[in-house]
């Protein structure tokens, strides 16, 4: 009997911002590609899209009113139930929390919880509280439709303390790790090259810094630990951090802890593979991180980790041994001794030890997956 291949559906990707070099706008235009691929009609919404735009995908901005966050964010998700009242067959999904979604990507932390613990009673009081506890509620509120695609479930029980939200309705993924941060010749090069840029030496160690939001992933940690190395270790280290944040309040601390000149702040970059190859250490001290890509991103690349166990994909350098992981609460001492502890040892069995977990395992299938449920959404609308 032959098959059919599966028909081709609308699907709509919304999101409150896309910009490049974000890890959820990534995983959000990944996720498109993949369904263009596989021949459906793809739609991203969002309040505004930077970069790129791929061939064969449409992008629709949508005008927002609102001084503040969270009133432009009430914005969208009006304009964007309006758009899907005119794509009444699309396969909704949503890489942010909004009303009217089939799917949703769940990789952020539960935010009623957390104002809840971090904030005082006055904070659930305000209009921002008030109107992204709305958005959040329409996809985990109890008697919700829609599937919550999750990479780990690190924050499944605070939504249902917060919710009520179904257990039903959570779906584990996979990872998705991009292929080309891989270990492979053509990044070697590229990184030998970026070495020889940023004109270090052959004995000289590169720590790399990876991720927007330096102060959740923890780039004054990692500042204030370059600066306790002892003299000699210091002076053949360097530190790269990269990521779409203001780097003025990073070197200004830099410049008080004496270590400017061993510390270079790039915005975003899209020759990941390179930096990884280039880098002798990736340094992730987060203070809070639903998964953690960089983490996996750095063990295909080879590239040992130290980083903390608030990382969901921390479990990964652990059970590969491919790193150092601190245990919380978070000390600044345990993040400085560890740091001068792996530069004074071999660090090449560490990354050998990545590279064996990143074959023995799938950290690559996320997006894959992805499609997959979107797909079943539509065949179920088709059979119904």
């Amino acid at each position: 009997m032959e098959c059919t291949a599966p028909r081709a559906l609308d699907v709509a990707i919304a999101l409150q911002r896309y910009f490049p070099h974000g890890g959820l706008q990534r995983d959000a235009l990944a996720t498109a590609i993949e369904c263009r691929d596989r021949g459906h009609r793809v739609t991203v919404h969002a309040q505004r899209f930077e970069g790129a735009i791929p061939p064969g995908i449409e992008v629709r901005s949508h005008p927002v009113r609102g001084r503040t966050n969270h009133a432009r964010a009430t914005s969208f998700a009006a304009s964007w139930l309006e758009a899907l009242r005119g794509q009444p067959a699309a396969v909704a999904v949503g890489f942010d929390p909004l009303p009217g979604l089939d799917l949703h990507f769940g990789a952020s932390r539960c935010y009623s919880a957390r104002v809840r613990r971090e904030r005082g009673p006055w904070a659930r009081l305000t209009p921002r509280f008030r109107a992204f506890r709305r958005l959040e509620a329409a996809v985990y509120g109890r008697g919700s439709s829609a599937r919550i695609l999750v990479l780990n479930g690190g924050e499944q029980a605070l939504f249902h303390g917060e919710y009520e939200t179904e257990p039903e309705r959570f779906v584990p993924l996979p990872p998705g790790v991009s292929r080309d941060r891989a270990a492979s010749p053509a990044n070697a090069s590229a990184g030998q090259a970026l070495r020889a840029e940023l004109g270090l030496g052959p004995d000289e160690r590169l720590l790399l810094f990876l991720g927007s939001n330096f102060h959740n992933k923890g780039l004054d940690r990692a500042l204030r630990a370059l600066a306790s190395l002892p003299a000699p270790l210091q002076r053949a280290t360097r530190l790269l951090a990269v990521g779409a944040d203001r780097p003025r309040g990073s070197y200004r601390l830099a410049a008080q802890l004496g270590v400017t000149e061993r510390v270079r702040i790039d915005p975003g970059r899209a020759d990941v593979g390179a930096l990884l190859a280039a880098a002798d250490l990736l340094i992730h001290p987060a203070r809070h991180e639903l998964g953690g890509l960089v983490l996996l991103e750095a063990m295909v690349a080879g590239l040992p980790t130290l980083c903390t166990s608030a990382c969901g994909f921390a479990e990964h350098v652990t059970r590969a041994e491919a790193g150092t992981v601190l245990d919380g609460p978070f000390r600044q001492a345990h993040l400085d001794e560890a740091l001068a502890a792996m530069l004074a040892s071999p660090l090449e069995p560490l990354g050998e030890a990545g590279l064996a977990h990143a074959a023995s395992v799938d950290l690559h299938g996320m997006h894959d997956r992805i499609a997959d449920e979107i797909e079943a959404v539509g065949q179920g609308r088709a059979g119904a």
